[in-house]
């Protein structure tokens, strides 16, 4: 499920900026740069994470894409061009969590419902006070952060702007952050969270799930559908969608048919002679 959601958004991310660059880019004829284009093969490694820094349940998948690619057209590995990343990491988040909040919802019949801060969507159910019992992490960043803001504000005698912002959270993220080790105990780790919970909100972990679960998911709901059949989608998550996937621009129009490997296929046209997204960085945009 997981694994299926990420190869989703990985599949646009490899369509809309799976490109290396060749010859020079720092001449122009006729108005053109002598560069080219190609389509290329990301090369992109995954890998699984049960727990947060700081030991709390957090389910993730890190992504590392390598500083090659093969380029389609001859086959030779080059640096990819990786000035288009930022333009669509947004809309690769958005794919992601939408594969995986509806296959959560086929399965579990789980509901939704938005973020307060708009980034997203929580289960619902599960309240706010039950998340923040399990985020230690974010309290140990914001707890450093705080304090990089007011040194900053100190020295320079104003706010740091978002940018600046961003900075110090980033040097506050390594500056709070434990080294994993060793091989996590599955059973050690779940009987931690269940006494953590228990004792911080008197709640049984093991209830958590059940009360969360809706009629219609689960294999009796599937039993009731039909072998195959997903289950519907809440309408209220469905129209609040609607925004963040127009963000997501053209990932919309093709579902990817994810592959059980590290090299994302490549199924796009092929790029304009002045390049992927030129108009962004002839403006002079983030890249």
């Amino acid at each position: 499920m997981i694994w299926q959601a990420v190869h989703a958004g990985f599949g646009y991310f490899q369509k809309e900026a799976g490109y290396t660059r060749t010859g020079s880019h720092g001449k122009r004829v006729h108005g053109q740069e002598t560069g080219q284009w190609h389509e290329a093969d990301l090369a992109v490694a995954h890998w699984l994470q049960h727990t947060s820094r700081d030991g709390d349940m957090q389910l993730h998948v890190h992504s590392q894409i390598a500083h090659v690619a093969r380029t389609t057209t001859d086959g030779k590995w080059r640096a990819p061009d990786s000035l288009g990343y930022n333009e669509h990491v947004g809309a690769v988040a958005a794919i992601v969590s939408q594969h995986l909040e509806e296959a959560l919802t086929a399965r579990f019949g789980l509901e939704w419902v938005a973020r307060d801060d708009g980034h997203g969507f929580e289960i619902t159910g599960i309240s706010g006070a039950m998340m923040r019992v399990f985020s230690s992490r974010r309290e140990s960043i914001s707890a450093d952060l705080r304090v990089r803001a007011a040194r900053f504000e100190q020295r320079s005698g104003r706010a740091p702007s978002q940018r600046e912002l961003a900075q110090l959270a980033q040097a506050s993220n390594f500056a709070t952050r434990a080294a994993k080790e060793g091989t996590l105990d599955f059973a050690q780790a779940h009987a931690g969270w269940a006494d953590k919970l228990a004792r911080r909100l008197g709640v049984q972990l093991a209830s958590v799930a059940p009360s969360v679960w809706h009629g219609g998911g689960g294999r009796a709901g599937a039993d009731a559908r039909g072998p195959g059949a997903p289950a519907p989608v809440p309408a209220g998550l469905e129209l609040a969608r609607g925004a963040e996937g127009g963000r997501a621009g053209a990932a919309g129009e093709e579902r990817v048919d994810p592959r059980g490997c590290d090299q994302v296929p490549r199924p796009g046209p092929a790029p304009h002679r002045d390049g992927p997204s030129r108009g962004r960085r002839a403006a002079g945009g983030p890249g």
